[in-house]
């Protein structure tokens, strides 16, 4: 076997195997890569079916070699194989890996996954992160103004119809409150902006997983971070809908008390065909808060993976 033939991968970093299991990528003669986990001390390599990591490759020994970690390090032994280790392009018997080191044991090389540890435990902390904001709380005190300003107002009713400059107060006034829903509807889309940053940022944390189970678990944590977010998303909508539906009522008393059009009466005695303030922002509150448990649940699930090593079978 020849030096030419050994593949530039990566092997194993050995800070990242403290408490957890370690991934290999396999490739066998046939090309075809599959992930091993490292989930004991000590893993065999060979053709038997008896090793930890089997490989259809006739040029391995049955039980060719084993990787250990010892005192901290990483070493890789060779077990008595015809065809001996390769590191690097050397052949070794017995030696400790490095960053960047290459195992080739006959026609099958051997190459690490990203650490899943400390990418797993990126994500969680990115995703824990994301956690501490709320966007409802950027609404409360301009709910607050609202209900004084509809106080003020008072309800229009086409029983005494209000004129002159009372009707005016009126139009201007909710025309003004249309103008503060689409403001808040711009302030939280830029929230929602950076939520959706955020989910960029973790989906890049969670493509350097590499166990299948673990990269699962965080599908499912991502699938809930998702509907966090839409609550934030559904929070733009009901402003965005208040805006128009409180514009479209405030058309409606300008018709009815300056235009004297006494056919859309039946519209301004239903009011804002919409949510009010108030229960906006109770139902952005109630399903934030829903889904940042069920998102946080997650996160403790994940944290005993990180912190417990690799997943139950």
């Amino acid at each position: 076997m020849g030096e030419e033939g050994t593949p530039k991968t990566e092997m194993i970093n050995p800070a990242l195997l403290d408490g957890v299991s370690a991934n290999f990528i396999v490739k066998g003669p046939s090309g075809v890569e599959k992930a091993y986990p490292m989930r004991a001390v000590t893993v065999t390599i060979g053709r038997s079916d008896q090793c930890d990591i089997a490989v259809k490759d006739s040029s391995m020994s049955g039980r060719h070699a084993e990787i250990s970690k010892i005192n901290g390090e990483i070493r890789v032994k060779d077990m008595g194989s015809a065809n001996g280790i390769w590191l690097n392009g050397e052949r070794v018997d017995d030696v400790e890996l490095f960053d960047g080191d290459v195992l080739r044991l006959g026609q099958t090389s051997i190459r690490q996954a990203r650490r899943d540890k400390a990418s797993l435990a990126a994500f969680v902390a990115a995703a824990r992160e994301s956690q501490k904001s709320k966007p409802c709380a950027a609404a409360v005190d301009k709910v607050g103004d609202v209900a004084r300003t509809l106080n003020s107002l008072g309800k229009p009713s086409t029983a005494t119809p209000p004129k002159g400059d009372e009707a005016r107060r009126l139009v201007a006034g909710y025309r003004e409150l249309a103008k503060t829903y689409d403001r808040l509807a711009v302030s939280i889309s830029q929230f929602a902006a950076q939520s959706t940053a955020s989910a960029a940022a973790l989906t890049g944390s969670a493509e350097q997983i590499a166990d299948a189970e673990i990269k699962s678990r965080v599908a499912e944590a991502q699938e809930l971070i998702e509907q966090r977010t839409q609550v934030t998303n559904a929070f733009v909508s009901d402003w965005k809908k208040l805006s128009q539906a409180t514009n479209n009522y405030a058309n409606q008393l300008d018709q009815a008390f300056l235009q004297g059009n006494r056919s859309v009466y039946p519209d301004v005695d239903r009011g804002v065909q919409a949510k009010t303030a108030t229960e906006v922002l109770v139902a952005c509150n109630r399903s934030f808060d829903r889904a940042k448990v069920a998102v946080e649940d997650k996160l403790r699930d994940l944290d005993e993976v990180a912190g417990g090593g690799a997943p139950a079978e």
